[in-house]
């Protein structure tokens, strides 16, 4: 099967040749590399359609170019033409990625559309690809629209969810990282990811070692922008004076250079961008994960990022905001703050860190082998078959209906 998954990718060369810090979207990417990795190992053909937005104010034309996905090169992606000024860029998007996706429709007819959130240009080509060629729509959900990831409301989650509104009804399935996300669609086809857990991470929950380590390390990771409140744990790594542990920060963003002049004297090592395998050799080494999430006004639930899962699956404690209706047995690992403020995180970690001994590291291991036993890789693979065939099958009737009728899409 031919499947067009249309989002916004960034893939290494893509921040490379374009220069983007201002909008990276680590996290993102991740989620996408893995779903389309797994999909084009169970034998579909896969071709990522990225807008490639640059959002560095300086002007500059970049042209479209095709790459492969990284690591394994199983499939293609093709990233729009971008032009790196406010506002137009987004026209710009819509208008290049449109004509990605059609030559690449011509090229080969695609059998479904696969599409992540529901960002401007990357939502209207999905409108346009399922009007004019009638393929089955599949969402991918990560983020709310209602609101931004900190709780703030702006003009963008209007559009967002003018977007939603507008796909909710023509899609056939869906899946997302938590219940209150699916619980936002009325499709027939629904389906809970939390995460993708691949070898890798097993071979990395192989090698921790079940004895306590001094110093205690403590490790984030992911972008480093303001709604994932690593500001707020720095504060809190300052204000408690960790002196049995040391703080680990691995990801980019456009805050990173302001955390590090300004923790400089808290000893707190930012290691910015790191290849995935020397982050599955960081995540094995962790002692403590933390989640500071921004939780603001978000709904619970609005947020779920792949990372906990992540976390959980190496048999590590985690330190979290809330993060809305989890699985009782995933919540064995986790060690809830009372709130973002890096007072209650400061407590939470000095309770995770001198607690740290074989009651955590029991729960951590149930934790664990819940999440293996949910999202483990061939669980998700067998389950995602599943709904896009419910997908397939559910866009059947309309089509046969609408020959019928001599629609024409």
């Amino acid at each position: 099967m031919r499947i067009a998954y249309i989002a916004n990718y960034q893939g290494p060369d893509l921040i490379d040749r374009r220069g983007i810090h201002r909008n990276l979207a680590l996290a993102g990417s991740q989620k996408i590399q893995t779903v389309a990795s797994l999909l084009a190992d169970t034998g579909h053909d896969v071709t990522i359609l990225s807008p490639g937005i640059v959002a560095e104010r300086k002007g500059h034309w970049h042209a479209g170019f095709a790459s492969k996905l990284a690591p394994t090169g199983s499939s293609t992606v093709r990233y729009a033409a971008a032009l790196d000024a406010p506002v137009v860029s987004q026209v710009v998007a819509m208008a290049t990625l449109w004509m990605a996706f059609v030559n690449e429709q011509t090229r080969h007819p695609f059998d479904l559309v696969i599409l992540y959130n529901f960002g401007l240009a990357e939502g209207i080509v999905a409108d346009r690809a399922i009007s004019r060629f009638g393929i089955p729509l599949l969402i991918e959900y990560e983020d709310d629209t209602d609101v931004m990831p900190d709780g703030r409301r702006t003009w963008k989650n209007r559009v967002w969810n003018w977007i939603r509104n507008r796909l909710a009804s023509r899609a056939h399935g869906v899946f997302a990282p938590s219940p209150e996300l699916l619980a936002q669609f009325e499709v027939p086809n629904k389906l809970l990811v939390r995460g993708i857990l691949g070898q890798d991470l097993r071979e990395a929950l192989a090698t921790r070692t079940s004895g306590r380590d001094s110093p205690l390390r403590v490790l984030f990771a992911g972008t480093i922008q303001p709604s994932k409140g690593i500001d707020l744990l720095c504060e809190a790594w300052e204000r408690g004076h960790f002196q049995d542990a040391e703080l680990h920060i691995v990801g980019d963003g456009p805050m990173r250079s302001q955390l590090e002049q300004r923790f400089k004297e808290s000893h707190i090592r930012f290691h910015g961008f790191v290849p995935r395998g020397q982050l599955v050799r960081m995540l094995a080494e962790a002692s403590v994960c933390v989640n500071p999430h921004r939780a603001g006004q978000v709904k619970p639930g609005s947020v779920f990022p792949f990372k906990m899962i992540e976390y959980l699956a190496v048999g590590c404690p985690v330190v979290s905001t809330r993060m809305g209706q989890i699985e009782p047995e995933l919540e064995l690992g986790i060690c809830y703050a009372e709130s973002e403020s890096p007072d209650d995180l400061a407590n939470t970690l000095r309770n995770a860190i001198d607690n740290h001994g074989p009651d955590w590291l029991e729960r951590s291991r149930l934790a664990s082998a819940a999440a293996w036993e949910a999202y483990g890789l061939e669980t998700v693979r067998q389950r995602l078959c599943v709904l896009i065939d419910r997908v397939l099958e559910e866009h059947m009737p309309s089509q046969t209906l609408d020959a019928g009728t001599n629609h024409v899409h």
